[in-house]
């Protein structure tokens, strides 16, 4: 009940984003579009939501990667899966030690997805390399399992959940 509270209370506030960029770009704005996700990232960024000079100047410097990584940010509430370590905004645009992982490895799964993506440290991504969560954690001690099993615990997404647990994925096809 409580996600679907959340959900309902973050459509409300994409529809409100949506009718203002509509206004000033005059023109219709889909859920789908990328400048919505830019001005939810120039709101975080605690920036003002009516200065428009600044903020098309902003969404010609953003990169699709950085929403990817925005996104996923969200979706992990700001916490690294991985290390339970929180994420600030600014490490997350300006510092390279955040990366954009594959949760299954992309040489075993060939699954390039968003769903098969989250936010790792560089120092984590390096040693779990070709490896699924499950398999990098075997590796770990048994504490270190049992956090990451609750974190994932806590994602909205079920299918996503799955993918973080999954137990067995064949070496190659």
């Amino acid at each position: 009940e409580q996600i679907r509270y959340k959900n309902i209370l973050k459509q409300t506030k994409r529809d409100q984003y949506r009718e203002v960029l509509e206004n000033f770009f005059n023109r219709t704005i889909a859920y789908s579009d990328s400048i919505l996700t830019k001005y939810e990232l120039w709101l975080e960024l605690g920036c003002t939501g009516n200065d428009f000079d600044d903020f098309d100047a902003f969404t010609k410097e953003v990169k699709k990667s950085d929403l990817e990584k925005y996104r996923l940010w969200l979706e992990a509430d700001r916490i690294s899966p991985y290390s339970g370590k929180v994420i600030s905004l600014s490490d997350l645009i300006s510092n390279q030690e955040i990366e954009i992982e594959h949760i299954l490895p992309f040489s075993r799964s060939l699954d390039n997805s968003f769903a098969n993506k989250t936010l790792c440290e560089r120092s984590i991504n390096s040693f779990k390399t070709n490896l699924t969560p499950l398999e990098y954690f075997e590796r770990r001690p048994e504490k270190e399992k049992s956090d990451f099993q609750k974190r994932i615990a806590r994602f909205s997404n079920p299918f996503k959940k799955s993918i973080f647990l999954t137990e067995n994925l064949p070496d190659s096809f």
